[in-house]
């Protein structure tokens, strides 16, 4: 995915890790402070199942909300 150079900065900017993903659960953006978060670097978050960073007993309930968003977007 490519952004603009406006949108990484701001992305890197944000004092919160910052995670996108895309329809199958596969990271596309992640900032700094998400690397350090995950013990990754960003480049190694690319493409990688978010799910593998929640915690097990929590993997589930977190596929289902994603599916469930997905099905009838909403902010």
């Amino acid at each position: 995915m490519q952004r603009s150079a406006s949108l990484n900065a701001f992305i890197e900017l944000m004092p919160d890790a910052i995670f996108a993903i895309n329809e199958e659960g596969r990271i596309v953006i992640a900032n700094a402070q998400a690397a350090a978060l995950s013990g990754h670097t960003v480049d190694g978050l690319m493409g990688l199942d978010m799910d593998l960073l929640v915690p097990e007993n929590a993997r589930r309930h977190h596929r289902m909300h994603r599916e469930t968003f997905l099905a009838s977007p909403h902010v």
